[in-house]
This record gives structure tokens, C-alpha cells and sequence, in this order.
């Protein structure tokens, strides 16, 4: 006798795809080897990130937080030169530990978080890029004396440039002592010419300031005609060849000074500083210009052939 369609099949018979109960368990069993084969790529990634952390900043040593730990507190103790070795097993610490195990670690060496990241931030600045060779010629001393340098100085320094003056050659002959005297001293030459530097931009800036504001006051009294008396015109005229010479001047010692540092290995705020200053000058210039076309006759000589070049062009704009 056939056996009816709705009739539960006997063992060993297919079942077919389009029955719901199997449909749900394919595609709940596709789910679970979904799952399982990103779980792998994910131990894959991290085990490849870990095995460059380890080629970095390990020693050559499997991983072991027990031993690091000791070390760690073994590297605290000593000079401030061992803080590096210090910062080194940290990174490796907390790059293999889950947060909360991180936490627990500091809790146990009764290191503030704020010092430990400190120290290893101290120990990438000299470890990864170019300044991994300063960390393979120098001692931890002269590491550390150099850490008051910036990324930019020291990438200069491990790929040919120098430091104070100095190479890393030169570095390397030096003791120290001698070293640190050379750091210093480009410390307090740099600050010495920044604070120049801030003081002759700010005395420029006072007197292009100073102009504007009797620039202005001359283009009021200008609209009122014949009113002024002859004194006011002469006085004007005696200002303006005044401020005219002390903004040359200023000008003129700006050069000076731009032309010797020029000639300087400085920091990169301070030609950050001069740009500003000179779109500061610009843009008083670009002011007295257009003044200056409206009250400069067109037939003025060639030192002035701006003006009335200016004055002819705003002459020539539609209202």
C-alpha cells in the first residue's frame, strides 16, 4: 500500500529541502560555521599584531606575563635610563593583556596609568620608524637626553641630519655629559631668538597698527572737504612720511632677522610665526592700497606707479 505524502519519513530517507524544519536547521548550522569562521580570522589578525608587537619590542623571549611583570618591577627600580626598558616590557604587557588584566597589572606594580603610559610613549618615540636606529647606537642615557627633541629632529637625526648641531655620529663619540650641555644650549637659543622673534613681530605689528589707525583717521577727514585747515593737511603729511619710514624700518630689520634664521636648524613654529606675520603685513598693505588709489594722482612717478595703476582699475569697474 503507497504510503501517504504527509507521512513522517522512515529512517534513512532524505529529507527534503523545501521541508521548513530542515530549511531552519541548514540555515542555522551555516550560522554557526559563519560565526566560527570569523572567530578564527579574528585569532589569525591578532596573532599576526601580536607577532609584530613581539618582534618589536620583545626580546626574543615567548610571551610571559609572570616573568614581565617581574621584570617591569625589576626595571622600576632602577636609574631613570632602565625606565625605557621599563616602558618596553609595558607596551608588550598591555598589547597581550585584556583591559581589565592591564588594570589588574598596574594595580600590582602600583604604577598610576598616567606613568605607565608615559613610559611608553617614551619608548615608541624611539622605537618605531627611522629612530629605531638612535636606539640601536646610543645608550639609554643619551636616549633619554634626546627625548626633549621632537619627532621631526629625531627622524633627522637617525637618517643623516644632526641635533644641535651634532650627528649621530658625533653623538655617539660624545659622552653623556656633553651631550646634554649641547641639548641645553640649543634650548636656550631657540628660546632666546623666539622670544626676539616675538618681540620685533609685536613691535611691527604695534606700528603697521599704529598707521592703520591714522590712515583711517585721515581717509574721515578727507570726506569733509575744505573744512580742515591747511595745519591738519601738513601734519597729516608729516605723520604719514613718519609712519611711512618706522614701517620700512621695522620691514627692513624683519629681513635682517628672517635672514638669519634662515640660516638656522629651528623649530617649526617659528616659520609658522613668520607666515602669520607676513599675512598680518598683507593684508595692511592690501588696505593702504586701496586707500591710497584714491588720493595718489595718476601721473605719480614709478615708485608709486601702483597707486595710480590701482586708482585707474577701480576707475574702470562697473558701479
Amino acid at each position: 500500500m503507497a504510503r501517504k505524502a504527509d507521512e513522517t519519513p522512515r529512517t534513512g530517507e532524505l529529507v527534503p529541502a523545501t521541508d521548513p524544519a530542515n530549511a531552519s536547521a541548514l540555515t542555522h548550522f551555516d550560522d554557526d560555521r559563519i560565526r566560527e569562521a570569523e572567530f578564527r580570522r579574528q585569532q589569525l589578525a591578532r596573532a599576526a599584531a601580536l607577532g609584530e608587537i613581539d618582534t618589536t619590542y620583545g626580546d626574543t623571549q615567548p610571551y610571559d606575563r609572570g616573568r614581565l611583570v617581574s621584570e617591569v618591577r625589576w626595571y622600576l627600580a632602577q636609574t631613570a635610563a632602565a625606565a625605557l626598558e621599563a616602558g618596553r616590557r609595558l607596551i608588550l604587557l598591555k598589547e597581550h593583556e585584556a583591559h581589565g588584566d592591564w588594570l589588574a597589572v598596574l594595580e600590582d606594580l602600583q604604577l598610576a596609568p598616567r606613568t605607565a603610559q608615559r613610559l611608553m610613549q617614551s619608548v615608541a618615540r624611539l622605537l618605531e620608524g627611522p629612530r629605531r636606529a638612535l636606539a640601536e647606537r646610543l645608550t639609554q642615557t643619551k636616549l633619554l637626553e634626546l627625548l626633549i627633541e621632537d619627532d621631526d629632529a629625531l627622524d633627522a637625526l637617525a637618517t643623516g641630519g644632526t641635533v644641535a648641531g651634532v650627528t649621530l655620529d658625533a653623538i655617539d663619540r660624545m659622552s653623556a655629559r656633553e651631550l646634554r650641555s649641547a641639548l641645553r644650549t640649543q634650548q636656550r637659543d631657540r628660546r632666546e631668538t623666539q622670544e626676539t622673534t616675538d618681540r620685533l613681530l609685536a613691535d611691527k605689528n604695534k606700528k603697521i597698527d599704529d598707521l592703520h589707525g591714522k590712515l583711517m583717521a585721515a581717509e574721515q577727514r578727507s570726506l569733509l572737504g575744505d573744512q580742515q585747515p591747511e595745519l591738519d593737511a601738513a601734519q597729516l603729511g608729516h605723520d604719514l612720511a613718519l609712519r611711512t619710514q618706522a614701517v620700512l624700518d621695522a620691514l627692513f630689520g624683519l629681513e635682517r632677522l628672517t635672514a638669519a634664521l634662515a640660516e638656522r636648524d629651528l623649530p617649526v613654529h617659528i616659520g609658522e610665526a613668520l607666515a602669520s606675520g607676513l599675512t598680518r603685513i598683507g593684508e595692511h598693505i592690501d588696505r593702504i592700497r586701496e586707500i591710497g588709489a584714491a588720493i595718489v594722482p595718476a601721473d605719480t612717478g614709478d615708485d608709486a606707479g601702483w597707486l595710480a595703476e590701482a586708482a585707474r582699475a577701480d576707475g574702470a569697474r562697473p558701479n
